[in-house]
């Protein structure tokens, strides 16, 4: 007899449970209510509102705009070596022309090969590049390929338009493009930075300037070292937002996409 309660008791919990989630569920399905899948159509409209753009988008080009590309798109490096000095060096032999008048562009100061293999990688224009700035008509192909094709070399030639121009407003303008798309390239950052001194913005100026300092280039810690006795505590904020920004960006130190600048040689 004693069992026959226990099981009963037993039975009777069955059944609450079972009609509680009977009545649970019908109650979920009288009101619409699809918890799960509304959860879902909430992730993919967060995921369709973070897709990534499209970067170097060059698959459909015109003539003229694949003549523009076929000058300013990297080179191999066999072909470089025989060129290195008049692409990206204000050198001839050892003797440095930074300060001549047929040195046009004073920071493509590579003084070997293998700095000059560096500035490739690092998004550096080569001066062949330069020179299509000379022609109006390559400018505005330049400006369709960076602004409606976030081709980064257009990007990158541009930079240096504007800011030898003093057109600054344009200057950040392209900086923030390069260092939105070209995250790990030291020069996205410094000529970005050296928009933001230009244009008398300290802080954020110096801030991206040590962030291309920690990628690797060591130019452009000498340009940050020439603002610490004057500005010590704007460039110590810098320092730390520039470690935030890296640790954000990459992880830990040694996930740090660094590229250390070759130390400058002697020109062979």
């Amino acid at each position: 007899m004693k069992y026959i309660k226990i099981i009963a008791v037993i039975a009777i919990l069955i059944i609450m449970v079972v009609g509680y989630n009977t009545i649970e569920t019908n109650k979920y399905k009288n009101d619409n209510v699809q918890l799960p899948e509304k959860v879902i159509n909430k992730d993919l409209v967060s995921v369709s509102k973070k897709k990534k753009e499209i970067i170097n988008d060059i698959s459909t080009l015109s003539e003229d705009e694949q003549s523009v590309v076929d000058i300013i798109k990297p080179i191999n490096e066999t072909l470089l070596l025989n060129n290195w000095e008049s692409e990206y060096g204000c050198y001839k032999g050892n003797v440095n022309l930074a300060g001549d008048v047929n040195c046009k562009n004073s920071f493509l100061t590579a003084s070997s090969f293998d700095e000059a293999i560096w500035m490739q990688r690092q998004g550096y224009p080569r001066n062949s590049s330069l020179e299509l700035l000379n022609h109006p008509e390559e400018i505005k192909i330049l400006e369709s390929l960076a602004f409606k094709n976030k081709y980064i070399p257009a990007m990158s030639v541009l930079a240096v338009k504007y800011l030898e121009n003093q057109d600054l407003e344009k200057a950040k303008l392209i900086g923030t493009y390069l260092t939105a798309y070209s995250k790990s390239s030291s020069f996205s950052h410094k000529i970005y930075g050296e928009s933001l001194l230009a244009n008398n913005d300290l802080y954020y100026g110096l801030y991206n300037i040590k962030i291309a300092s920690i990628l690797g280039d060591n130019e452009a810690q000498y340009v940050f070292n020439r603002y610490l006795p004057t500005n010590g505590n704007i460039a110590l904020e810098a320092i730390d937002r520039a470690y935030i920004y890296m640790s954000h960006e990459f992880g830990l130190a040694e996930d740090y996409p660094t590229d250390p600048r070759p130390i400058s040689g002697d020109g062979d």
